[in-house]
């Protein structure tokens, strides 16, 4: 290997480096960024009272609708509109079409 591959090579490898440092250093800002959001959250405890729940969510392989588990009602959010026309009905979670 002569000089200039070998200088060639060390340059490709600086290039790649910094592309890594880069996309670190983003990153890490996102990340940081998203810490204080949570540092945040955490000193206002009021906030905790005044959020829902989280929600499981289950999907229909069939006929791609989404539905979750409710103790009021049983609705269903449909994520292709063509498929309720052609079903005809919503996708019950409680009691799914085998």
């Amino acid at each position: 290997m002569d000089n200039r591959t070998k200088l060639k090579q060390t340059e490709v490898d600086c290039e790649y480096l910094k592309r890594c440092v880069e996309k670190l250093t983003e990153e890490n800002r996102r990340l940081e960024k998203e810490a204080a959001e949570l540092r945040a959250l955490k000193l206002s405890p009021g906030l905790y009272g005044k959020m829902s729940p989280p929600t499981t969510l289950l999907m229909c392989p069939s006929c791609e609708r989404v539905g979750g588990p409710s103790n009021h009602s049983q609705r269903s959010v449909s994520l292709n509109p063509w498929l309720q026309m052609a079903h005809g009905s919503t996708f019950d979670v409680k009691h799914p079409r085998s």
